[in-house]
This record gives C-alpha cells, sequence and structure tokens, in this order.
C-alpha cells in the first residue's frame, strides 16, 4: 500500500523537526523544506496533505486555499493549521480560506495522528466538496450514519435549517448570499473542532442545509454555542442600518412594503440513545420534523427529540 504523503512547511525549525520525526515514526511520506526558495503553492499540489504554521501561512500569501486558485490539485489538499496557544482566536478567520483543522502546540502525538488520519481519511472516501464550505455532502454523512448504525454505535445527529436566508438572498443577491453561507459554514467548523471527538463529522447539502454528527454527550453544547456565534456573527454580513434595525424594509413593484427579518438558525438533534433509528432517512425526517417545530419560535435555537420509541 502506497504511504500517504505530507508537506510539513514550518519556519521554526524546532517545530517543523517535531512535527517531522512524529509523522514519520507513523510511516507517512515527509517533505519538510528548509528553503526559503521552495515553491510551497508546488509543494501543496505534490502532497496529500498540507501542515502549515501561521507564519508560513502568511508568507505563502495563497489565502490558504483560495476558491479562485488555478491549480485544482492545491484547492483540493486538505490543509491542517499549527497554533501555538497565544494565536488561538485566529483560527476562525481562517476557515473561511481554505483551512480545514486546527492544532495547538505543543502537540499530543496522539491528537496528531488522529486529525491527520480524519482529514486523509475524509479526502480519501470524499473527495468532492461543497464548493462554498468545502465540506463533504450529506450523502456522505449518510454513509456515516449506516456504518455507525451498523456497529451499533451511540451517537447524535444535528441538522439546520437557516430562516429568513430567501429574504436576505432576494434582496442582496446571491454573492451576498454565498458569503453568508461560507460565514456559516466558518461558524460550524469552529465550534466542532472546539469540540474534538473521533464521532465527529461534519456535512454540507447546500444552502443553510448543514449537519453533523458527534456524542450524545456533546451535542447540545455545540448546539448551543452555534447558536450563540451564529447570532452574533450575522449583524455583520447586513448593510448597517439594516443590520442595526435587524430587518430588511423594501418595496415590491407595486410599491407594497416587504420586511425581512434577520436570518436565524435553527438546529434539531436526533439521537439513538433512547430510541431505534435503523436508517439515515428516518434520522433526516426525525430532523424535519423538529426543524418545522423550532421554526416556530422565529429566533436562533435548538430543540432535541427526547421521544422513547
Amino acid at each position: 500500500m502506497q504511504r500517504k504523503s505530507i508537506a510539513v512547511i514550518a519556519r521554526n525549525a524546532d517545530r517543523r523537526d517535531s512535527l517531522t520525526l512524529n509523522l514519520r515514526y507513523e510511516n507517512y511520506e515527509v517533505q519538510a523544506p528548509t528553503d526559503d526558495f521552495v515553491s510551497i503553492e508546488g509543494l501543496i499540489s505534490a502532497v496529500d496533505l498540507a501542515i502549515l504554521d501561521l507564519e508560513s501561512l502568511k508568507e505563502a500569501r495563497l489565502a490558504v486555499r483560495p476558491a479562485e486558485s488555478d491549480n485544482e490539485q492545491t484547492a483540493a489538499t486538505p490543509l491542517l493549521l499549527v497554533l501555538e496557544r497565544d494565536e488561538l482566536g485566529r483560527e476562525k478567520d481562517l476557515f473561511k480560506e481554505g483551512v480545514e483543522d486546527y492544532l495547538v502546540m505543543p502537540f499530543n502525538p496522539v491528537e496528531l495522528g488522529a486529525r491527520v488520519r480524519n482529514l486523509l481519511q475524509r479526502q480519501e472516501r470524499f473527495p468532492l466538496l461543497h464548493p462554498v464550505s468545502r465540506l463533504p455532502s450529506t450523502s456522505a454523512l449518510d454513509l456515516q450514519v449506516s456504518e455507525r448504525l451498523e456497529r451499533r454505535e451511540e451517537f447524535a445527529a444535528v441538522f439546520s435549517e437557516l430562516q429568513n436566508f430567501k429574504g436576505f438572498n432576494d434582496f442582496y443577491g446571491y454573492d451576498r448570499g454565498d458569503i453568508l453561507i461560507g460565514a456559516t459554514a466558518d461558524v460550524f467548523k469552529q465550534i466542532v473542532n472546539e469540540h474534538p471527538s473521533p464521532h465527529n463529522f461534519l456535512a454540507h447539502g447546500g444552502g443553510g442545509d448543514f449537519a453533523f454528527l458527534t456524542s450524545a454527550e456533546l451535542a447540545g453544547n455545540i448546539c448551543e454555542s452555534i447558536v450563540d456565534v451564529f447570532d452574533e456573527m450575522v449583524p455583520g454580513l447586513y448593510d448597517p442600518a439594516d443590520g442595526e434595525v435587524g430587518t430588511i424594509i423594501t418595496q415590491d413593484r407595486r410599491g407594497k412594503e416587504l420586511e425581512y427579518p434577520m436570518v436565524t438558525i435553527s438546529l434539531a438533534i436526533v439521537c439513538n440513545s433512547w430510541r431505534s433509528l435503523v436508517h439515515p432517512v428516518q434520522l433526516r425526517d426525525i430532523g424535519k420534523e423538529l426543524l418545522r417545530y423550532a421554526k416556530g419560535f422565529q429566533q436562533s435555537c435548538c430543540v432535541i427529540d427526547r421521544r422513547r420509541v
């Protein structure tokens, strides 16, 4: 079996050597250039995974992995960012630029191995990612659900829906709509990554249709954090006057006043801990039912199915 190749791009020699040593111990083929004149974009395009520190990221001037990159292979290579503790807080801005996971120094070798394996396995099984969110499709999530149900594994599935997004999209246009979707994806990535678990798997079906798997114990805390961060983020995506009043007021072609409330997010948690679930479609149907219920609150919220069947 061919060994997976990893590029370690770090200006700090100790950091680079430590990462390289641990990865080679795990039998990965590692390229860790010390030459400042190496083409970082060319190196990333030649490997299965790239690990960069923040300093290298700035020098690369790649905006990590921009959507407009001409190099399709570079755009497809998963990126793992290495951060010092005093650099924490920067990762949320970098998710939108292509970073898919991060690791805090000094790292735990077990955690490094787990994060690397997760990214490589996801890239191998789900090579086609959503162009805006850079996340696997919900069909990939269904596959994960099927496998976990077969193993009789307990887990939670969380489904989401953006309320009032159509009004935002119609008024501001599709480009601004994509910006909101991308920002929402960043919120999901940030919060899920802040609650590490081998159960975690995040997917995007398009629009506001995000979903993720996690442990039943973590689901509630993750959802509460997503709601808090989302509600804090959304007003800044509106024009200042609209964001200040929390609504869009306009007129249709006949001069009738239209009002579009602020975009909110609804989350639905479905667990197999206290009811029998046998198929991914069953989970999605329960999730849709819960989201219809959540819509009635007319604010960002999270609901959980506690029925025992």
